[in-house]
């Protein structure tokens, strides 16, 4: 059975649900270090800061281990 083309009403950007690179940086530090271990690091105040504002949509996201795990 041919595919047939679908025609949106509303265009959609993939690029404008990209996360920024901030975003993902500090999604990849929080799955490796916990929050308070965050004032350990050797890092400028300011990236501290950064790092320990609570992020709901990251917050809890299982990583690809957890996933495989259940």
């Amino acid at each position: 059975q041919p595919m047939t083309p679908v025609r949106l009403l509303y265009p959609v950007s993939r690029l404008a649900y990209m996360p920024s690179l901030k975003h993902i940086a500090r999604f990849v530090i929080h799955r490796h270090i916990s929050r308070d271990l965050i004032d350990d690091l050797d890092l400028p105040r300011r990236l501290k800061s950064f790092l320990k504002e609570a992020q709901i949509y990251t917050e809890n996201i299982p990583s690809s281990d957890e996933i495989a795990e259940t």
